[in-house]
């Protein structure tokens, strides 16, 4: 019996093999998520796509989410999205022309002072500015001004995401995106008011030491301006964001590796966040 830590490869090898390799001409969504899940199974890096498929594009990696999303609603209920890469740096590093979204799960999310371990992935560390709603939103949002109407209020939200490749230098937007934007985890705070996030400062420290820190402006100019972006590309994607989910507007400052330790990271002078990771 193929022990389960060779069957991403396995099953890679034959994909490769029945659809003429890197050609692109078909794409098989499915195999790919087959791929995906052994890997995650067996704590085994993920394939980076981009390199096998040169017709791997964005269009295919939300095909590509999309089959991962579905088949994980069979265990867990949608409990908000996440846009990514809201930073013109970033999407430069990563080779993306613009921002894009993950759907996060009820499943993973925290709340209070959690202590978190890293069982299969290292885990990494975020700081962001999430939303909740008051409505549903069933349209695309014209402004800023409209969408306020829909708002409840902002959240402090720590993503701690997964991104199970061996060289994160090797991969693209791309296959994060088809991975489903690296999903995992993520600690809400309580409310915040949405004149309190106007130019906050966010700083992380890592037992007592200052590991990160930015501005919330860092994110298309005002998270609001990231949540515009992100309902209206989930209206056009066939998602209505729902009140009781949070929405994510992407990092401020940069991606934290999850060394074990205490970690404290304060949203201005309104909110304070705590968790811990053990080895």
């Amino acid at each position: 019996m193929i022990p389960n830590r060779k069957l991403p490869q396995l099953l890679l090898l034959i994909l490769l093999g029945a659809s003429g390799s890197a050609a692109g001409k078909h794409f098989d969504a499915r195999s790919w998520a087959d791929i995906i899940e052994q890997a995650l199974a067996a704590a085994a890096p993920l394939p980076v796509i981009s390199a096998h498929d040169a017709g791997f594009d964005l269009a295919r990696a939300y095909q590509l989410q999309e089959v991962l999303v579905q088949r994980a609603l069979q265990h867990s209920a949608i409990g908000g999205f996440k846009a990514g890469f809201t930073n013109p740096a970033s999407r430069e590093r990563f080779a993306l022309k613009t921002p894009v979204f993950g759907v996060m799960f009820t499943s993973g999310k925290l709340t209070g002072e959690p202590t978190l371990k890293s069982e299969k992935y290292p885990i990494l560390v975020e700081m962001e500015i999430g939303f909740q709603l008051r409505s549903p939103i069933v349209r695309r949002m014209r402004s800023v001004d409209d969408l306020r109407t829909y708002v409840r209020h902002a959240v402090p939200v720590i993503e701690l995401p997964e991104l199970p490749y061996p060289d994160l230098g090797a991969i693209k937007g791309i296959d994060i995106v088809g991975s489903n934007m690296a999903a995992k985890s993520f600690l809400v705070g309580a409310p915040l008011a949405l004149d309190d996030i106007d130019e906050m400062h966010v700083e992380m420290r890592f037992d007592d030491e200052v590991i990160d820190q930015g501005n919330t402006a860092s994110v298309m100019g005002h998270p609001l301006a990231a949540l515009l972006w992100l309902v209206n590309e989930l209206h056009d994607r066939g998602y209505a964001p729902q009140p009781g989910q949070t929405l994510l507007t992407g990092a401020i400052g940069k991606i934290n590796p999850g060394k074990p330790g205490n970690y404290m990271v304060r949203y201005g002078d309104a909110q304070v966040l705590r968790f811990t990771i053990e080895k």
